[in-house]
């Protein structure tokens, strides 16, 4: 004999309606506001952490590592580590991506602003940058002046 699948497991089911089995449609993510990415608010990149294990996380809807959804919002240090570098081209204009290990314990993919790419390495120092223009709704990060000695 089987067991009855637990159907809550897969699709949050809407049990007010008279078809319990209804898929309830999860609530689509804010639209982003004008001055910048959701996340960072009032020049302070904020993350995830949640609440079961106390893990850090960067836009997910589960944790990474327990798979709890009662994750809340942080305000980080907006800082961290070059982890790699990719440069991708967008009408000949280079456009320097990177992994970012951030201080908070989270890592990120982000772009790298206001640097040459060839100065961009693995281990510098970044942090948030303030955008303005056509891109102010993406990440961006600058290099920290230490990392311009190097």
């Amino acid at each position: 004999m089987t067991q009855p699948v637990i159907d809550s497991l897969y699709a949050p089911l809407n049990h007010d309606t008279p078809d319990w089995t209804t898929y309830v449609e999860p609530a689509a993510r804010a639209p982003l506001p004008p001055d910048g990415p959701a996340e960072v608010k009032d020049g302070t990149l904020h993350f995830q952490r949640c609440r079961w294990c106390n893990t850090p996380s960067f836009r997910r809807l589960l944790c990474p590592t327990c798979g709890c959804t009662d994750l809340v919002w942080e305000p980080g240090t907006g800082t961290g580590v070059i982890r790699r570098v990719t440069v991708g081209r967008n009408g000949g204009v280079p456009h320097p991506v990177a992994v970012i290990a951030m201080d908070d314990g989270y890592r990120l993919s982000a772009r790298i602003m206001g640097t040459p790419p060839e100065r961009i390495h693995q281990g510098a120092l970044v942090r948030l940058a303030t955008c303005a223009g056509p891109r102010s709704q993406e990440l961006a990060f600058q290099l920290c002046e230490a990392s311009h000695a190097g």
